[in-house]
């Protein structure tokens, strides 16, 4: 998950090609602070996490191929500029 939130943090703060859309440093803060209180393990079996389709049977951890990751990456990504109804 930390390589995860790691990528999401690249995404959001350099990988748009105008400067002005970019994150600041705590805009993602304020993002990650929002994730917070959902980040707990094991993940609901019903849950908006378990949906993504990357996490283990366990509901511990996700995947660590990197198609995974990255799927997961780009996910929570978005979720920066339209939150899912239960981040909001």
């Amino acid at each position: 998950m930390i390589r995860t939130l790691a990528g999401v943090y690249h995404d959001l703060t350099t990988m748009d090609e105008d400067p002005s859309k970019r994150k600041t440093d705590g805009e993602v803060t304020t993002f990650f602070a929002k994730l917070a209180p959902h980040m707990k393990a094991p993940i609901d079996e019903n849950g908006a996490w378990r949906a993504i389709g990357v996490f283990m049977d366990s509901g511990m951890a996700p995947q660590a191929s990197q198609g995974d990751v990255r799927k997961l990456t780009t996910e929570i990504t978005k979720w920066a500029d339209k939150p899912p109804t239960w981040l909001s």
